[in-house]
């Protein structure tokens, strides 16, 4: 479920509460609740997985670095990702998450000859799985994989560069069959909830990618978190010095109209 519905749903359930109708506020809840735990059955049988792929990929590397070899046979790439569907997408997302981090790592002066390095290996390993022909068709995301073949920007989270590689990346796609499309859309948007359940450093890049591809397709442009008023009434005092400078930060914020960008 996107974390941006989840929030509104919150937002408004508050909202309804704090303005008096108790009976909406507790409708919205309920949908909230119903929503995040459909979605927490949804993402399990994944989840599990990404675990036991993380493991098979670091000790494909770990052969490839005591061999002396910055490439990997084709067979045991194929091995190491599983032989069930749903094992070969962990292992496919387990890889393409871990170029992505080190990618994210390369304007670091300090890791970027390691980082260089392991993007190496991690790529080659890429090869080799979209290189069989029928294990990205297997585990269903042999049409996601050059939507995410971009490097991703050193400036992290400047929305007009992620825009920029994203519009690309799709003009190259080359898909015109709405419903081939609609499927890939989908497809991101789990990716990108499942990223949201694993470690962040590790996962967080790669959902980056998978939002600005989502967003770029559906709405045309990287889509903000934005606030939602809920009506909170006024405290009569606080126990906290700091959850009181941070509500009056907040008015002299709202009064100011200054943009309040929010990013998870």
């Amino acid at each position: 479920m996107d974390y941006r519905f989840q929030y509104k749903l919150t937002a408004q359930a508050l909202a309804a509460k704090n303005l008096g109708d108790a009976a909406a506020g507790a409708e919205r809840s309920a949908l909230c609740d119903a929503a995040v735990r459909a979605g927490l059955r949804f993402d399990a049988p994944l989840f599990r997985e990404v675990g036991p792929a993380e493991q098979r990929l670091g000790q494909l590397l770990g052969s490839m670095q005591q061999a002396g070899v910055a490439e990997v046979e084709g067979g045991a790439a194929v091995q190491a990702a599983g032989g069930a569907p749903q094992q070969q997408l962990a292992f496919w997302l387990v890889t393409s998450a871990a170029i992505a981090a080190w990618e994210s790592k390369l304007d670091l002066p300090s890791v970027a000859d390691l980082a260089r390095q392991k993007l190496r290996e991690l790529c080659a390993v890429r090869e080799r799985l979209e290189g069989e022909g029928a294990l990205l068709p297997a585990s269903g995301v042999d049409s996601l994989s050059p939507l995410l073949r971009w490097p991703l920007p050193a400036a992290g989270m400047d929305e007009a560069a992620l825009a920029a590689e994203a519009r690309a990346a799709i003009a190259a796609w080359q898909v015109e069959d709405a419903d081939e499309r609609t499927a890939a859309l989908r497809k991101l948007g789990c990716l990108r909830e499942q990223c949201q359940r694993h470690a962040y450093q590790a996962y967080q890049p790669l959902m980056t990618k998978l939002a600005a591809v989502y967003d770029v397709m559906l709405y045309g442009a990287p889509q903000r978190l934005e606030c939602e008023e809920i009506h909170a009434p006024p405290r009569e005092g606080y126990e906290s010095r700091l959850m009181q400078l941070s509500a009056e930060a907040d008015k002299v914020l709202d009064e100011s109209q200054v943009d309040r960008t929010l990013y998870f």
